[in-house]
């Protein structure tokens, strides 16, 4: 198998070279590596300042309506809502859906196939 590597030193603006022979195909970046986001703590107010000023408004509604049994789901959830939209490749999905350009099926498609 002859394969080269080819470096392009210009990493703002560089594609990804691809290394291939009959087995195997590599694909190599001199981009840097995004980071994985760091995790928001679960607490009140890590996820409160997580949440655009709407949203905060009505964390603090459910939160100051939950009772004793409640407010740790309460809490999970907006959580949940904070960790996920932090995510980038999940904001990518999101606007990707929205725009109507996410691959896949709809659910009332899936709905309709399984007969309900």
């Amino acid at each position: 198998m002859n394969q080269g590597i080819r470096v392009d030193p210009d990493a703002a603006t560089a594609l990804p070279d691809t290394l291939a022979g009959p087995d195997l195909e590599v694909t190599v970046s001199t981009r840097p590596i995004p980071s994985d986001p760091q995790p928001i703590p679960r607490t009140q107010n890590a996820v409160a300042a997580g949440l655009p000023p709407a949203q905060r408004m009505e964390f603090y509604r459910e939160m100051g309506e939950a009772t004793p049994e409640t407010i740790g789901h309460v809490l999970t959830n907006w959580w949940l809502l904070v960790q996920v939209a932090g995510d980038p490749q999940t904001a990518r999905t999101a606007a990707a859906v929205k725009a109507r350009t996410a691959s896949g099926r709809s659910a009332s498609t899936v709905m309709r196939e399984r007969g309900r």
